[in-house]
């Protein structure tokens, strides 16, 4: 099973983590903003900072506390590290800037 294990940076709303079967992966955060803006509170990973805030789950997972509001109910915002597998872009060690 493929899991995070490790956020090596988030700049310029380009989130770079490392998998725990080795491979570096790139995600774009504004664009999985702009597909979950009918969200409520999605617009605050815009802001660099509350991205920083990000952290690893359980299984793997990069998440963000409390960022979804619904129905007086709260929630984390996640990225699947299936997802991160799938749809980050695959960057080599040496390339790694940051």
């Amino acid at each position: 099973m493929v899991k995070v294990q490790n956020i090596v940076s988030i700049n310029n709303n380009i989130l770079v983590c490392e998998l725990n079967n080795g491979e570096f992966k790139k995600i774009d955060l504004s664009e999985l903003i702009s597909n979950h803006k009918h969200l409520i509170g999605i617009d605050k990973l815009k802001d660099i900072q509350y991205q920083k805030t990000a952290k690893i789950g359980e299984f793997g997972e990069i998440f963000w506390e409390n960022t979804i509001h619904s129905n007086n109910e709260v929630w984390n915002y996640d990225i699947s590290p299936e997802y991160i597998l799938h749809h980050g872009i695959t960057i080599v060690q040496d390339k790694l800037t940051f």
